[in-house]
């Protein structure tokens, strides 16, 4: 469920809207807790009742605890604190100094693959010596651009 919030980031913006894309696009689905140990069920049962204030002693299906629902709030949240990690990430990136100077330039860029549209940010390190350095005409960088380009 994270891989699939993950992929569809644009346009989710609360489980809820996970859960209905979701379930347009596959329909209802069946989980099969088959694949689960009896004392992974324990365990996940004992940190649900915890979570949600239950008594120990009151008795809860893993179905209860394991539902399409439940699974789309864990990966919304994920999906949360992966945007904020990566918005910190693009603050820092963007703060960075080399010797009390900005070094990082941000430029967005916008492809589009199979009829959609996507927007990617794209960071590139110049200290204003590279900068200085890429201007001038005996530079080895040119050089190699220009027997590329033939």
């Amino acid at each position: 469920m994270k891989k699939y919030a993950l992929k569809n980031n644009d346009i989710i913006t609360s489980s809820s809207k996970l859960y209905n894309t979701f379930i347009n696009e596959f329909g209802i689905v069946n989980l099969n807790f088959e694949s689960l140990t009896i004392e992974e069920k324990e365990k996940m049962i004992i940190r649900y009742k915890k979570k949600k204030n239950i008594d120990e002693n009151e008795q809860i299906e893993i179905e209860v605890v394991i539902n399409l629902k439940n699974l789309c709030i864990g990966a919304y949240t994920f999906l949360r604190n992966y945007r904020s990690f990566n918005k910190e990430m693009k603050i820092n990136l963007l703060n960075f100094t080399i010797n009390d100077k900005k070094v990082i330039t941000n430029i967005e860029v916008s492809f589009i693959r199979k009829n959609k549209i996507y927007k990617k940010d794209i960071f590139i390190l110049m200290t204003p010596e590279m900068e200085n350095n890429i201007g001038k005409t005996n530079n080895i960088q040119n050089r190699i651009n220009i027997i590329k380009r033939l």
